[in-house]
């Protein structure tokens, strides 16, 4: 059973998040995360076809699928493609031919990637902080998440930053369910926009998320400013009345060009499992990878996986390689993590990618 105070709370609507380009290991070696905002396919009509961004072919597009800034479309005679931009509305294209993502979309926003060292499995008797971890947050009372460490009954929870401390000591048979607990915070004292807090579990069996002294791991409550412009953003996607997983993405990519991570996540994760595309598992696995929860990360790579395979979609399948080829290296799987990298190399020269070939033949060269 999870324990929520008793006031409003605003759910957030949906998620999706563009490439993420990450180089992961062990041992302290930092993560870097290059991120661009991807577009959201969200309808396909008639054949049309994708170029990524220095690609030397083009292959089918899918729905649900993100495309990259810099991608081209080709389509046929009657086709018509529809892609949630980053304003937020949805735009059809039908013209004949090849057309630039521009074209068709505004250009996205872009934000500077975040360097976060990778957990390497470790001991899970730690209360771990899961969110809000390296992260902006929307909201004023977020969700707190933790790992429910084993051998514990108790956790004292605390927010602390500038001039601020709040301390709230609760039991696990209230916030707990299987492997993760969660408490939201009540909203006092206030939170304040661009202030660094942390968050941090001391458990009742002597241990503390305070033990994992990896740099960044805080969050910040987003200028109001530009609280407000994702707020008139996300409002825009939801009155499009787009299906689902579509709406999702779509509101995905907007969360993760503000940097809220938390709120991505806690969208994809509203989607029910039965329901959960290729898309949505590999998306949650790269804002895992993204914040340094290897494990988390591996779970939903693994589901994507099965899924990418399931329904034939290679694009997904050499993204999910790829990411948890990277997950493997941080847990210290060295072989399986090259195995699993040669693989998305492989799956991405069969689509004519050459960026992500090149990326993948660098960084097995390293790692080799």
């Amino acid at each position: 059973m999870k324990y929520y105070p008793n006031y409003p709370i605003n759910q957030p609507v949906s998620l999706s998040i563009a490439f993420l380009l990450m180089v992961g290991s062990v041992g302290g070696v930092i993560v870097t995360a290059d991120k661009t905002t991807a577009q959201t396919v969200v309808a396909v009509t008639g054949k049309i076809e994708w170029k990524p961004p220095g690609g030397t072919r083009f292959n089918p597009v899918s729905k649900n699928m993100t495309l990259l800034q810099g991608s081209l479309l080709r389509l046929s005679q009657g086709a018509t493609v529809t892609i949630s931009c980053p304003d937020g509305r949805s735009s059809p294209w039908s013209t004949q031919g090849t057309a630039g993502l521009t074209q068709i979309c505004p250009p996205a926003r872009t934000i500077s990637g975040r360097s976060i060292t990778p957990r390497n499995g470790g001991a899970q008797d730690i209360p771990y902080t899961i969110l809000p971890r390296a992260t902006e947050i929307l909201t004023p009372q977020p969700i707190l998440r933790w790992n429910a460490a084993t051998g514990t009954n108790s956790f004292t929870l605390t927010v602390r930053g500038d001039g601020l401390s709040w301390t709230q000591k609760v039991k696990r048979a209230n916030t707990c369910q299987e492997q993760t607990c969660e408490f939201v915070y009540p909203g006092q004292p206030t939170l304040q926009p661009s202030v660094a807090y942390r968050f941090v579990i001391d458990a009742d069996n002597g241990r503390s998320s305070s033990e994992e002294s990896t740099a960044g791991l805080g969050f910040k409550l987003l200028d109001a400013t530009l609280a407000t412009e994702v707020r008139e953003v996300r409002d825009r996607i939801i009155t499009q009345n787009l299906p689902e997983p579509s709406n999702a993405l779509a509101i995905a990519n907007l969360y993760t060009s503000y940097n809220l991570i938390a709120e991505a996540l806690q969208t994809l994760e509203a989607i029910p499992t039965t329901e959960r595309t290729a898309e949505v598992h590999r998306l949650l696995g790269d804002l895992y990878r993204q914040i340094g929860l290897s494990q988390e990360a591996e779970v939903q790579y693994l589901a994507a996986i099965q899924q990418a395979k399931t329904t034939n979609n290679p694009f997904e399948l050499a993204a999910a390689q790829s990411g948890l080829g990277e997950v493997n290296y941080a847990l210290g799987r060295r072989e399986t993590a090259v195995q699993l990298l040669q693989s998305a190399k492989r799956g991405y020269e069969a689509l004519g990618d050459v960026e992500q070939v090149t990326r993948l033949k660098k960084r097995l060269m390293k790692i080799t």
